[in-house]
């Protein structure tokens, strides 16, 4: 059973907030994987730390009450707690788009960027000890305060608070401990690292499994059991988000359906619509 206490989600989709609970239960809980185009912010109030795990790409983290998990656009990522007997699950999901805060002849992707990521570096995982020495647990409420009472203004006074959470953010960073790692899938590593290398061809699931010497119907049974989502859909989230990188760079869509290998403007078309909620054509 679960229970939300605030949420918002703005009418252009590039800012979404919510902070829920799971209740206590004998059946654990099995987040799928997703990917998305916003920067997440994960902050986990209270779970069972033994049996709670951060999936991202091919790398398994313990996770633990108060533990902050900020991820960059574009990272599969999922969430499971094995065991709720004993702790719920709650917390506080802050999804944004550098372009909400945009400004002038300022790039704040490649500034938040700079600031949050070294090299290919992906995500960040902040422990409780580290938060507490900042202001962090405090925006959050105040970010789930100013959701539970919606009005006119909510939006400025998200964006104003996304700023300073950042910002208190940052002052944690060079403290940052290194995440309690717990396992690597050597497999499901290459198969991710095959598809970002390969996204402009026309991938499929034969292909991928040949050129890694790998049994397609095995491939396939590996990815999902670890990211519990199918290998098939998660190539076209991967594309279809690319596919609007470009479209909003100013490329056509029938190009950009061209481009990354899609034989058909129609199964390009009702893909994007799916996993996007608007049209190619729509900004």
């Amino acid at each position: 059973m679960e229970t939300t206490f605030s949420y918002y989600i703005s009418q252009s989709r590039d800012i979404n907030f919510r902070h829920s609970i799971t209740h206590k239960s004998s059946t654990p809980l099995q987040i799928p994987a997703e990917t998305h185009n916003l920067y997440e912010l994960l902050y986990i109030k209270s779970t069972d730390g033994g049996k709670s795990f951060f999936t991202i790409d091919a790398n398994i983290y313990n996770v633990e009450s108060g533990d902050l998990i900020l991820v960059r656009p574009h990272t599969l990522h999922r969430l499971t707690v094995n065991d709720l007997t004993k702790v719920p699950y709650e917390r506080y999901v802050l999804q944004f788009s550098p372009e909400l805060i945009s400004a002038k002849d300022i790039d704040l992707e490649n500034v938040f960027n700079t600031l949050f990521f070294k090299q290919n570096e992906r995500f960040f995982i902040f422990n409780r000890e580290t938060l507490e020495k900042t202001d962090v647990p405090r925006y959050f409420d105040e970010i789930a305060n100013i959701c539970k009472n919606e009005n006119p203004h909510t939006l400025f006074y998200l964006i104003s608070a996304v700023l300073q959470l950042s910002s208190a953010l940052y002052s944690a960073r060079s403290h940052k401990p290194q995440p309690s790692f717990s396992q690597k899938n050597v497999h499901v590593e290459r198969i991710i690292s095959y598809i970002n290398k390969n996204i402009f061809t026309s991938l499929n699931l034969k292909t991928i499994a040949d050129d890694l010497f790998l049994n397609q119907y095995y491939m396939s049974h590996l990815f999902s059991k670890h990211m519990g989502i199918s290998l098939k859909k998660y190539i076209n989230t991967i594309k279809i988000y690319k596919a609007k990188e470009l479209i909003d760079k100013g490329e056509s869509p029938t190009n950009v359906a061209l481009h990354l290998g899609f034989e058909y403007y129609s199964t390009f078309f009702n893909a994007y619509r799916s996993i996007i909620g608007s049209k190619p054509t729509e900004r």
